[in-house]
């Protein structure tokens, strides 16, 4: 029986994001010790505070904010004896999840995370960039339905609802393509904005963000994965260092898929999976092959436990 771990991506804007799980467990105050280290943000900040209004820093913190809070969830397991046979992210998340397989050490990836700061954002004069969430019939080829849009691509895919009926895309581009998209598409697909989402991630008009961070990637030291860490760029299990590395640096510019993620979990024998922190769909939105558990405080953790033990997850010495 495997368990898997999937990790989303986005960012937390919520204050109180990991108090809980700071305030009640030594090792998660180690694990943000060591972030506030490698970032030069304080703990308050990372679980306490407001985020900033500027774009690059609040979006800079937030993702330090959900990458810690993933990694915490994951140590507080990891002390109960639960312990991931393989592990998967979408954008954010396929970063930390390189960390939990142990091909990156934790401070090299705050150390790259905390460098987003200084990413440029679209600002006063440049055309308006978003995302918005698509949905369409489950035979259709979401790229078709965008042919012939310039200026918005698919960005993020999460496979088939729960009902079979739909999938959903997130899209990325100007804000004008989009609406042009939301207008244009054929009968059975609406497109809507998702709002506070002012950039085109995981699309060629965040390439800058991809040539930014590639120095640091080039810099970092990157292990092969004590366990394997399953790909959300392609349908693919990854094995090696040099490997990760890619990810790390396709990762800002090119469409991530949620169902890759599941799809190969699947056909590596996955039969549970644990979500940890935010950025996935919740629970009965997706058609997924085995049960998820989402994880986010702790009063989710009790569920978590049951549920590995009632699928006969072995656990490991603390």
């Amino acid at each position: 029986m495997a368990l898997a771990y999937i990790l989303g991506g986005g960012f937390i804007d919520g204050p109180s994001t990991g108090l809980d799980l700071y305030e009640q467990y030594p090792t998660v105050r180690a694990l943000y010790e060591e972030v506030t280290d490698a970032t030069g943000f304080t703990v308050e900040q990372i679980t306490r505070e407001e985020l900033p209004d500027e774009l690059a820093l609040r979006w800079c913190l937030g993702e330090i904010r959900q990458g810690a809070l993933q990694l915490a969830l994951h140590d507080v397991l990891a002390e109960h004896g639960i312990r991931p046979a393989m592990v998967g992210g979408l954008s954010l998340g396929a970063l930390t999840a390189a960390v939990m397989s142990g091909s990156l050490r934790r401070r090299e990836l705050f150390g790259i995370l905390s460098t987003k700061r200084d990413i440029r954002y679209p600002g006063p004069g440049d055309p308006e960039e978003g995302l918005a969430l698509m949905s369409m019939p489950v035979d259709a080829d979401p790229a078709a339905y965008l042919a012939g849009i310039d200026g918005v691509y698919p960005a993020i895919h999460f496979g088939p609802t729960n009902d079979g009926e739909s999938r959903i895309t997130v899209i990325a581009g100007y804000q004008d393509a989009i609406a042009k998209a939301a207008a244009d598409v054929p009968t059975g697909c609406v497109v809507t904005p998702l709002p506070n989402r002012p950039f085109a991630a995981h699309s060629p008009l965040w390439k800058h963000a991809s040539d930014f961070l590639e120095p640091h990637v080039a810099a970092a030291t990157f292990a092969d994965p004590r366990i394997p860490v399953v790909n959300s760029l392609a349908p693919e299990t990854i094995t090696t260092g040099e490997a990760v590395r890619q990810m790390f640096s396709r990762n800002p510019a090119e469409p991530v898929s949620l169902a890759y993620l599941y799809e190969e979990m699947w056909r590596n024998g996955t039969k549970l999976a644990f979500a940890l922190g935010s950025g996935v769909p919740p629970a009965g939105v997706l058609k997924l092959p085995f049960p998820v558990v989402y994880l986010e405080t702790v009063d989710d953790l009790a569920e978590a436990f049951t549920a590995a033990d009632d699928a006969g997850i072995e656990r490991s010495a603390a």
